[in-house]
């Protein structure tokens, strides 16, 4: 009997502990995430500092928290007396590593140690891996002072004249394992009893310093008489006090560790909870099958929660519902502190008690003190002895308001930046520098560009495949020029889009660095295709105006210098008339007179044409045959073409087709085959080639003879001048080529001349 309460009391004693050093253990993992929050996208931490300082002030488990980006500890707090820990690479010691490398691989906190610090001393070292935009950054640690953590778990409180507690751990670096408290394995050559902390990697052992089997070695069968029955006597009495005295010893003891434990605990009676489960034929089923039971009966529910019997609570769990006293928590049941909307948390609850399960953990929230909520983690578990009747339920809980609440703040931030990031009308990315690959894209990606985001994501060197290789090469030698020497910069390019169709893109470019090199690059593309095409149209524009311009200042010179030479002459020839004495003299004035008459005519024709070329606007355009207008201007000029015994060759495609106006091609064919004819050597028989050109850069019809050519380097500016003449033959009056260049520029084309004296000339028409 006697070992059989010493096991319940170290049964007891033990879950206590083992519930306060996981609880302890559990505190740090919001100190741990807090931490992490601090660090911004661009891998630095913001008011580390202040933030620490208050996470130390909220959890008196921590003697210390630290930031460890790429596993070398670069930020502490507090930093005095923790100066020597600054700079030291923990990926780099052979005693840190592999513990580090275990909560990476794992991606949660792991407590490591209790280890060596640099500092000076032991500790235990929680890290938790952190990750900024999907990459490893490093970690967030808390450091625990071994005996903080033992003096919270209750550990050194227990009388060590009756038991000893052992911390044990296989070293992961020799194999062996380690013992943090006095004793080593002295707890093997007694009675132990033992649980696992997980999370460290630790083994808790509670062993006892009593040995009961000398006890049994003073029942003598020897003794007679008198003697023996006193002895028996003795021993009886001895044997039914001294489990009595230890059961009040030992619920002295817990109800100590309970009422002194850092973490908020209830101790509950759910025995009227599995009683009435039975009766309703709940006991034994599946967890599917409770589950919608309940979910369709919340009557059922409620009555359950009225059924549990608040037995006892802590001093920290009346901290939690202040100003609620112990006597009110006791007198109510749980209806109190739970409504309907945890009514889900509480089933879990019901789960475990009809499977026989002794331990559930959970995240959930209750009423607190003040009618608020308060968010909690809350783990439920059977007391050894009473896992028949569960009449002694420990519920420990732990406060994780500011954490929900911080990963709410969290959450809902990502929410409203992703909100924001596919609202803007482009395509914001991020990119791995060293592969090129793309690592993130917003919504928007796949509505402007017709890619599916998985592709963007998944398909190697995406963005290079995709720009037009037209600008492939150029686009990447700025990317690469500029992203090595600017943290951010911007250029176009041309994108090629899922339909095949061609886009202007401008690229607004952020670099990211690390140790001094380029790690991420994040940018914003926007299509600026419109913008590129109402560019284009201004420059058109503004040339058309430059051109207009021109045009308006030629024709303004042409117009004040002709019809001054006119009237200049038409005033001296009347002033003449007046002084003129013979009627013979008087007809030869005006003789005189109408030969400036006619000249002034022909004039203000040739005026009025290129007025009539220059606001004609309504131009009617047709799809002209031109071989056919060619040959037309050949047979009209006929009678020159054999006068002078000239060789045409027409190298022109009986299908070539233009869109022009008719009476200004037949008027610019005639204009160049005459001039051609006109200017032709004396020195040879004239040869005049007209040459039809049609690809991918456009069309475009060459008039070339072999004449006596034009001295570009003088006269080539007064080419298409109006009444220029640059030979002397009497048949030039400056104004065929003047009115050709505005015919074919009127029709959105252009003429450009290749000449050299003695050798010949070439027209280039190029039509639009």
């Amino acid at each position: 009997m006697a070992r059989n309460n010493e096991q319940r009391e170290m049964y007891s004693l033990i879950d206590v502990a083992h519930h306060n050093l996981e609880q302890s253990i559990k505190s740090c993992y919001a100190t741990s995430l807090s931490l992490a929050l601090t660090i911004s996208d661009d891998g630095i931490p913001q008011d580390f500092e202040a933030v620490a300082a208050d996470l130390l002030q909220s959890n008196s488990v921590i003697n210390a928290v630290e930031l460890v980006p790429n596993g070398v500890i670069k930020y502490v707090y507090p930093t005095i007396g923790n100066e020597k820990a600054i700079g030291f690479d923990i990926l780099k010691s052979r005693e840190h590593r592999e513990e580090a490398l275990r909560s990476l691989r794992d991606g949660k906190i792991y407590f490591a140690g209790p280890l060596k610090l640099q500092q000076g001393g032991s500790g235990i070292v929680g890290r938790m891996p952190v990750f900024v935009n999907g990459k490893f950054w490093g970690f967030s640690a808390v450091l625990i002072k071994p005996e903080t953590l033992f003096r919270m778990a209750g550990i050194t409180s227990v009388d060590e004249s009756k038991y000893s507690f052992q911390l044990v751990k296989n070293n992961p670096v020799t194999g062996e394992n380690q013992y943090f408290l006095p004793g080593a394995d002295d707890y093997k050559q007694h009675y132990y009893v033992s649980k696992a902390i997980p999370d460290g990697g630790w083994e808790l052992v509670l062993s006892s310093r009593n040995n009961y089997s000398s006890l049994w070695a003073i029942l003598p069968t020897v003794f007679f008489g008198f003697s023996f029955a006193l002895l028996f006597g003795f021993v009886i009495t001895l044997l039914l006090e001294k489990p009595a005295k230890a059961v009040r010893e030992s619920e002295a003891r817990f109800e100590s560790l309970f009422n002194d434990s850092p973490i908020a605990l209830w101790e509950e009676d759910f025995s009227e909870v599995k009683e009435y489960i039975k009766s309703i034929g709940m006991f034994g089923r599946d967890k599917e099958t409770v589950e919608v039971y309940f979910r369709t009966h919340p009557e059922e529910i409620h009555k359950c929660l009225e059924l549990v019997r608040i037995i006892n609570v802590n001093n920290e769990c009346l901290r939690l519902h202040y100003p609620k006293t112990r006597e009110e928590l006791l007198s109510h049941n749980l209806n109190s502190i739970m409504d309907s909307d945890t009514y889900e948390d509480f089933i879990k609850q019901l789960q475990a008690v009809a499977a026989g399960q002794y331990q559930v953990t959970m995240d959930t929230r209750m009423i607190d003190g003040r009618g608020g909520f308060r968010d909690l983690f809350l783990q439920w578990t059977v007391m050894r002895g009473c896992e028949d009747s569960l009449d002694r339920v420990i519920v420990a809980t732990e406060d994780i308001t500011k954490r929900k609440n911080a990963e709410k703040l969290i959450s809902d931030s990502q929410q409203r930046l992703k909100s924001l990031i596919n609202t803007i009308d482009g395509v914001v990315w991020e990119s791995n520098f060293e592969s090129d690959n793309i690592s993130f894209v917003n919504a928007k990606a796949e509505e402007i560009m017709g890619y599916p985001m998985e592709q963007w994501l998944s398909e190697p060197n995406f963005w290079t495949n995709h720009i037009h290789p037209d600008d492939r090469e150029e686009a990447l030698r700025t990317y690469f020029a500029n992203v090595h020497t600017k943290q951010q910069f911007e250029f176009e390019y041309r994108f090629l889009k899922k339909d095949e169709t061609v886009i202007w893109v401008k690229d607004y470019v952020n670099v990211v660095s690390e140790n001094g090199k380029p790690a991420y690059v994040r940018g914003i593309t926007i299509d600026v295709t419109k913008t590129k095409e109402a560019d284009h149209k201004l420059n058109e524009s503004l040339k058309l105006v430059i051109e207009q311009n021109k045009r308006l200042q030629n024709f303004s010179y042409i117009v004040s210098h002709n019809l001054r030479s006119h009237t200049s002459n038409i005033q001296s020839i009347a002033a003449l008339m007046e002084t003129v004495e013979s009627e013979r003299e008087r007809q030869q004035m005006t003789g005189m007179l109408r030969t400036v008459s006619a000249s002034l005519n022909e004039t203000m024709t040739n005026l009025n044409e290129v007025v009539n070329i220059q606001t004609n606007i309504s131009l009617v355009s047709e799809k002209l045959n031109l071989r056919h207008y060619i040959e037309s201007a050949v047979a009209v000029l006929s009678e020159q073409i054999a006068l002078k015994g000239a060789d045409i060759s027409i190298d022109v495609p009986r299908w070539a087709e233009i869109v022009f106006n008719p009476a200004y091609l037949e008027s610019i064919l005639l204009n160049l085959i005459s001039n051609a004819i006109r200017y032709s050597s004396t020195e040879r028989q004239p040869k005049i080639h007209i040459l039809w050109i049609e690809n991918a850069e456009g069309k475009t019809l060459s008039v070339s003879d072999n004449g006596i050519g034009i001295d570009l380097d003088k006269y080539g500016d007064k080419l298409f001048g109006m009444y220029k003449t640059f030979s002397n033959n009497p048949d030039s009056r400056g104004i065929g080529l003047f009115i050709t260049k505005n015919q074919i520029e009127a029709m959105g084309g252009s003429i450009s001349v290749e000449s050299e004296p003695h050798k010949g000339t070439t027209f280039t028409v190029r039509f639009k």
